[in-house]
């Protein structure tokens, strides 16, 4: 159970021209009942200047357009009718017993709307300096390639940090409609080249750092990042409709780095995903996480993979008044890029539809229009790795029954997708 207390201050003309100047504050924390203990604590404060128009102020805009990475057509209508966003971010999570993160943003990019309701969001400037600290190696990853992915590091773009573009399809006359998201993102490009250049012409082969107080020495994250969110909704009258999502990943560190950061990786399970899994929890590929077969294991899993394929569906209905119910099924997984010794059958390959984890279920909701508190009841159908005892990945009905009435019950508020 967990609870958070936010508050926002907004100002909607900060310096005379319509510029909206946001500044967002939040706390917050969650509780295991049994036992009754603190698990996470959170806090962020983020500030965001969004000015109407297009301010480019150093000149990152136009350099996409001379060098053809824009149309003409194109960046003539950008510089008419793009908004122009500035933020600066601090956050901090802690997992307590198992690790804390502090993050530290700051951005500077653009964002466009066309007529027809396609947007397209271009980061030219950005970076996001993380700082792990691990309290529990030993309870949560004993894998060293784990490890390597909670490094102190730095991600950078000086002239390219991510592209998005989201198509917003019209809805048709039979109530059809389709909505699709992309994100680019690269990081330590620029700091690469820069890097082999240096080390050609000195004939070091140094990898830059940022030197720190401590022995651990901040890393430029080097990885290039792709991710893919589609949509799909049917209306069938007024009480009932159907939704489904196809959401593929996928991040290739380069360079030095063995390891893409922990916080960029893909996971599956929870309340927008494999609803049976916790977050985490599946994968990745067919390795089987031994923390899942101790009793006395936290909820807390760090199985994350480099490529994520993932498909949902689920039928939505009115029930009576607010209360509104849905049938679900959920199947993917996530794998590897990269063999992994110390986690066999994680790497992606040729049989990695044999280890997709599929679930099922029901869902009921209390609907008041513009929010909805979600209860989804989860079961496992099909695991991504085969049974030491059945040696079979299907459970039984048996097995099925054997997960409660409720199976693994997510809450969470509005729509998974």
């Amino acid at each position: 159970m967990g609870f958070t207390v936010s508050s926002t201050l907004q100002n909607r003309n900060l310096l005379g021209g319509s510029e909206r100047y946001t500044l967002k504050a939040e706390l917050g924390t969650a509780l295991s009942l049994i036992p009754f203990l603190e698990r996470t604590r959170n806090i962020s404060i983020q500030n965001n200047l969004n000015i109407p128009s297009f301010q480019d102020f150093i000149g990152l805009g136009k350099l996409a357009w001379k060098t053809g990475l824009i149309k003409d057509r194109f960046y003539k209508n950008f510089k008419e009718a793009s908004n122009t966003d500035i933020g600066l971010g601090y956050s901090s999570i802690n997992i307590i017993n198992f690790y804390a993160l502090n993050s530290l943003s700051a951005s500077f990019g653009f964002d466009y709307t066309t007529a027809r309701g396609n947007r397209y969001g271009f980061r030219p400037l950005g970076f996001n300096l993380n700082l792990y600290s691990i309290s529990n190696v030993t309870s949560f990853a004993q894998n060293p390639l784990i490890l390597l992915s909670f490094k102190d590091i730095l991600s950078t773009g000086f002239l390219f940090r991510d592209f998005s573009y989201i198509y917003n399809g019209p809805k048709s006359k039979s109530g059809s409609s389709f909505l699709a998201i992309n994100n680019l993102e690269l990081s330590g490009w620029e700091v690469y080249l820069v890097n082999e250049f240096y080390n050609a012409v000195s004939g070091s082969k140094k990898d830059w750092t940022i030197p720190t107080s401590k022995n651990n020495n901040i890393t430029f994250a080097k990885y290039v990042r792709y991710e893919f969110d589609g949509r799909y909704n049917k209306e069938y009258s007024k009480t009932s409709s159907f939704a489904s999502r196809f959401n593929f990943g996928i991040i290739i560190p380069f360079g030095k780095d063995a390891a893409a950061p922990f916080i960029r990786q893909f996971g599956v399970g929870g309340p927008n995903s494999l609803r049976a899994w916790n977050i985490r929890e599946p994968g990745p590929g067919g390795y089987r996480d031994p923390l899942i077969y101790i009793k006395e294991t936290p909820s807390i899993f760090v199985n994350q993979g480099d490529i994520k394929i993932e498909a949902n569906a689920e039928y939505r209905f009115k029930i009576f008044l607010i209360l509104d119910g849905a049938l679900f099924v959920d199947a993917g997984n996530v794998w590897t890029l990269k063999d992994d010794p110390n986690r066999p059958k994680a790497v992606f390959s040729s049989q990695f539809l044999s280890q997709v984890a599929i679930a099922a279920g029901y869902g009921l909701r209390l609907n008041f229009d513009f929010f909805n508190i979600r209860f989804d009841c989860g079961f496992k159908i099909r695991s991504p790795y085969k049974d030491k005892i059945s040696k079979s990945q299907w459970y039984s009905l048996n097995e099925i029954r054997n997960q409660g009435l409720l199976g693994n019950v997510q809450v969470a508020v509005n729509y998974p997708f």
